[in-house]
């Protein structure tokens, strides 16, 4: 049974089906047709990164979209269109300088997965360039970007030593901007936080992938890729409709062998229940038309939680807030996280990584001999901010 939407989130899934059709337009009509708050939907639209998207579908219909709110849309669709060009060259002329210093180097999203999910640059709404090198590669491929131009934002330059020697144990990136241009870039040496989360030949398998005639980017192969995208998804609790979105759009033309194939790949890497959720939600939210045999632990209660919770972060049941402001809306997510794979060195490592965290690190400073005291520090750091959370939900 499909969740009860609102009339704006009814509206913006509508947009989100991709490819366009006349089907597509008539739906989009007639969900524009009734009772809508146009104000929370371009609030929502622009909560879940699809800005691009829901223009582009009410840019198929006339008198239903006030006035005011289309120029908005329209207004902030062509500073997207604008600011994914420039990504896009940026992303271009990095590969460009990563294949001159011999250094292996792939993207992640950004507008490689535009162009594989929408054909277009332009519609999928990106802030930053993701890209991934080999881990032992990553302090040659820090020091590349940083001689064009780029300068250490997160974690803050400023910390110490002692800290980054910490952190960088704790984390699979390091995020980068230029001082002239802003750009951001997220230097990955790693997927995933969690090394038994999932298995991928990331340098042997990659594809690219063309923006345009004679210029391409790299990316992840279409399996790996599908396995990364249902990963991260689940990992970050579909907390926005984006992810889901660009699930949808690979999927559209795929015939139900393929993604039977694209399924088991994902299986083999150590996310199958991650796709099955993925698929789940793309019925779900998408309406999509998915198959009940490549779903066959849609029904188990790890699945039916992990379904729910992801339907409240989306703010299907909680409104458009944001899960970190949501009582205990990251606790729920880093449970819902445990059930993600059953192998229990994955689970292990995921009990480890909430006795500590970077917010205590970056809060209490410690020398490197007593970092085991951070376990002890969790649980009071992590009240204390519960505590702030909760008084800021309330105002």
């Amino acid at each position: 049974m499909p969740p009860a939407f609102s009339p704006e989130f009814r509206l913006i899934i509508e947009c989100l089906k991709w490819p366009p059709s006349d089907r597509r337009t008539e739906a989009i009509h007639r969900a524009a047709s009734g009772s809508i708050d146009w104000s929370h939907l371009l609030h929502l639209a622009q909560r879940h990164r699809v800005i691009g998207l829901v223009a582009n579908g009410l840019g198929q219909i006339g008198t239903p979209v006030p006035t005011e709110i289309k120029l908005l849309f329209d207004e902030r669709s062509r500073a997207l269109v604008l600011l994914n060009l420039s990504l896009s060259a940026e992303a271009v002329r990095l590969l460009h300088l990563f294949e001159s210093a011999g250094l292996p180097v792939a993207f992640l999203k950004g507008s490689s997965l535009s162009m594989l999910a929408y054909g277009n640059v332009g519609l999928r709404q990106s802030e930053d360039i993701d890209i991934i090198v080999p881990p032992k590669r990553f302090a040659q491929a820090s020091t590349l970007l940083q001689r064009a131009g780029y300068d250490l934002y997160e974690p803050p330059p400023q910390i110490s030593p002692t800290q980054l020697k910490l952190l960088r144990s704790m984390r699979k990136d390091f995020a980068y901007i230029c001082h002239e241009t802003k750009m951001k870039v997220e230097l990955h040496w790693g997927l995933f936080l969690n090394p038994h989360f999932m298995t991928m030949p990331v340098w042997t398998a990659c594809r690219e992938v063309e923006l345009s005639p004679g210029i391409e980017l790299r990316t992840l192969s279409d399996e790996d890729l599908f396995a990364f995208l249902c990963a991260h998804g689940s990992l970050h609790w579909w907390n926005r409709l984006q992810w889901l979105a660009d699930i949808g759009a690979l999927l559209s033309t795929a015939s139900p062998e393929r993604i039977d194939g694209l399924c088991t790949a994902a299986a083999a890497r150590g996310v199958g229940r991650p796709a099955s959720l993925a698929l789940l939600l793309c019925r779900d939210v998408l309406l999509m038309n998915i198959p009940e045999r490549l779903t066959p632990d849609g029904n188990t209660l790890a699945m039916k939680w992990m379904r729910r919770t992801s339907l409240s972060a989306m703010g299907i049941s909680t409104g458009h807030r944001e899960r970190a402001v949501i009582p205990l809306g990251t606790t729920r997510g880093s449970l819902s996280a445990l059930l993600l794979r059953k192998d229990w060195r994955y689970r292990l490592t995921e009990l480890r990584g909430l006795v500590t965290c970077q917010e205590d690190i970056l809060t209490v400073r410690l020398p490197y001999p007593l970092r085991v005291l951070y376990p002890f520090l969790r649980l009071p750091l992590w009240l204390w901010r519960q505590t702030l959370r909760l008084a800021q939900s309330t105002h």
